[in-house]
């Protein structure tokens, strides 16, 4: 299995249309929590949901991709009119699959977007899409552990963070 991302960045807002080009990214498939929000955050800062209006309107596809059930996904993105997927039993890669076939592209021009290696990244090879990891909104003792004790020999190979 590869654990191994193919990007890392700090945060999502470094995902520009330049970027986009540089990497032929035609959709991002975007985790939510702890990617785009913190846990229990139930709307979009500013910073976000500006972030993603400027995606959009530069023609890029955008679609949540969750394992968090329907209610918080659908309540994070409705006021967004954000298209989702729910309890995507990440890593499993099939929906990220879906995914893309609900924003209309092909896996090859797809990344993956997410703060955890072992869904994911993981997910995202799988489904050989692009794999980027992101580091958490926020953080615990939990999430502290497994960064810095499981994940990290993963993402120091691949860059910062």
């Amino acid at each position: 299995m590869n654990f191994y991302p193919d990007i890392v960045l700090r945060s999502v807002q470094e995902i520009t249309p330049e970027w986009m080009s540089r990497y032929s990214i035609k959709g991002l498939l975007l985790d939510l929590d702890n990617t785009l929000a913190g846990y229990r955050v139930k709307t979009p800062d500013t910073a976000t949901s500006e972030w993603l209006k400027s995606m959009r309107e530069a023609g890029y596809g955008l679609i949540v991709l969750s394992n968090a059930g329907k209610r918080r996904v659908e309540a994070f993105c409705a006021p967004l009119e954000l298209p989702y997927v729910a309890g995507a039993r990440k890593p499993k890669p099939e929906a990220l699959l879906e995914a893309c076939g609900r924003i209309g592209i092909c896996p090859r021009d797809a990344a993956m977007v997410g703060d955890q290696i072992f869904t994911d990244v993981l997910a995202a090879n799988r489904a050989r899409i692009t794999s980027v990891i992101v580091e958490p909104v926020t953080r615990n003792m939990l999430f502290n552990f497994r960064r810095n004790v499981l994940e990290r020999r993963f993402i120091n190979e691949k860059g910062r963070l």
